[in-house]
Formats: C-alpha cells, sequence, structure tokens
C-alpha cells in the first residue's frame, strides 16, 4: 500500500483533505515530518507532529499538523525534536475542540533533522 506523503508541496492540500474528509482515508498509510509538541489534554502515549505554515503571508502563520498515538511507550520523544512519523489514519474524540477529528496510529518513526526552511506554504495551483 503506498503512502500518502505529506511533504513541503503537499502538505496543506493533503492536511486539508484528509481533514475535510476523513472517512475517505481511514485506514491509509499517512507519512508526515514535523517537530513534536505535547498539550496537557492528551495520552502520554500521543503527540502532535506539527509544522509552522503561511497561508498568504507572515500575519497569518501558525502551526499545522496531526495528532499521532504510538503504541506501548514510544512516545518518548523530547518536545521540539524533529520526526518523521508514517502510520494509519483513524478518527478519535478530541475534546478540546468537542468533534472527531484525524490521527495517525505510529507504525514506524525516526528523528529527523530540521529543514532549511521549518516552514511550509499554501500552494495554489
Amino acid at each position: 500500500m503506498q503512502s500518502i506523503v505529506l511533504d513541503d508541496d503537499h502538505y496543506f492540500h493533503g492536511l486539508e483533505t484528509i481533514y475535510n474528509y476523513p472517512g475517505d482515508f481511514i485506514g491509509k498509510k499517512v507519512a508526515i515530518k514535523g517537530f513534536v509538541y505535547r498539550t496537557d489534554d492528551i495520552k502520554a502515549n500521543q503527540l502532535f507532529v506539527l509544522r509552522f505554515g503561511i497561508i498568504h503571508c507572515i500575519a497569518d502563520a501558525g502551526v499545522y499538523g496531526m495528532l499521532v498515538d504510538f503504541p506501548g511507550n514510544m512516545a518518548n520523544v523530547k518536545e521540539n525534536t524533529w520526526i518523521e512519523v508514517e502510520g494509519k489514519l483513524d478518527m478519535t474524540y478530541y475534546t478540546p475542540f468537542k468533534e472527531n477529528i484525524p490521527y495517525l496510529k505510529v507504525t514506524s518513526y525516526h528523528k529527523s533533522s530540521e529543514p532549511k526552511d521549518p516552514y511550509v506554504y499554501r500552494q495554489y495551483n
């Protein structure tokens, strides 16, 4: 099964498509690269993989990414570490948003170096 790769050129479009039509992607393999971020409202084996992104200009810069769920206690990666993860897409209820969101059940990951440009940009075709 081929993975959906959320690389620099497809990051925003890929995330938007997955978040807008999650049912079409349940069980699909997805790969994403970003930095580790944790919040107090997720489980110990979960974290967010995020990228800084710019949609139109620096004024709308923000962080964009996905919740990932590690099997067992693999989620001992330090915050702000850059990683690449691959996993199967599923849905979970995320209390802060009061709705179901897509997330990755991690099947593999490795530490990565920060890209030369840590930002991703909205591509307009």
